[in-house]
């Protein structure tokens, strides 16, 4: 059924993957839906788990993710992120951002 919005319009579809990414507080995953979208698959990282500690961990040599900064982050604690997904798309300003930045780095 056409709307006068619509009529006239010709619409098609258009198969192609579709990739989800669940950042969360704990873990993280990536998945993607399969180009027949019959299948949802979760992508492995470089140890083969589904899902990645949303950790970051800097070292005076390197940052290191996932896996990696989880084994060195208690004795690497004040040069960690570990909640870093509400800074990503959270209610407030800059400026709010910006104090949990820093108090990210007091730590």
């Amino acid at each position: 059924m056409s709307t006068p919005a619509t009529q006239g319009l010709s619409l098609s579809i258009v198969h192609c993957p579709v990739l989800g990414i669940d950042v969360g507080t704990s873990s993280s995953k990536i998945s993607f839906i399969s180009n027949k979208g019959t299948t949802v698959e979760i992508v492995q990282n470089e140890i083969n788990n589904r899902a990645t500690p949303t950790l970051v961990t800097f070292t005076s040599k390197r940052r290191l993710e996932g896996d990696q900064a989880q084994s060195l982050v208690k004795s690497n604690l004040k040069n960690s992120i570990r909640c870093y997904r509400h800074l990503i798309g959270g209610a407030g300003s800059a400026s709010d951002r910006q104090l949990q930045i820093e108090k990210f780095w007091s730590l």
